[in-house]
């Protein structure tokens, strides 16, 4: 079982190093082999800078799983959802982030876990944060259910 983090991009330019950036963080504490993490990203035709962003941490950070497609016309989030979990196994775990989230360092792990532990597991969500100018400082959040 792998983790496929799934990210439709549009316009992005601003934030997608950092949301790449806290998949690279992430820390697998439970586990002597963590699981295979790959990153698919779709742009859906930005017309920023997002495309030369996701190179640039290609480049630089060598991250060796991850898939980068391009549209060919801009078809809005659903479509890019739908291709993206299309170029996943039936066995993968699915996270879907968007071009602008970030990930804790533990969330896959917590997530990993949860499938590990209970096979009958089909989805989860996990709480959310939004911030306004400082990630540290959320202007709204959801809490943690159990």
């Amino acid at each position: 079982m792998k983790i496929n983090v799934c990210i439709p991009a549009y316009n992005n330019e601003k934030t997608i190093l950092e949301t790449l950036q806290s998949i690279k963080e992430q820390k697998f504490d439970d586990f002597s082999i963590p699981p295979d993490v790959e990153i698919a990203i779709l742009d859906d035709v930005s017309t920023d800078n997002t495309i030369s962003k996701i190179e640039e941490f290609l480049v630089n950070n060598k991250y060796p799983k991850t898939a980068l497609y391009r549209g060919n016309k801009n078809e809005g989030l659903a479509s890019s959802l739908n291709y993206l979990v299309s170029q996943c196994s039936e066995e993968d775990i699915i996270v879907f982030l968007a071009g602008d989230d970030y990930l804790l360092p533990d969330a896959l792990d917590k997530i990993y876990l949860s499938f590990e532990k209970n096979s009958q597991l089909g989805i989860i969500v996990r709480p959310y944060y939004w911030f306004k100018d400082d990630w540290r400082k959320p202007v709204r959040w959801t809490k943690t259910k159990n």
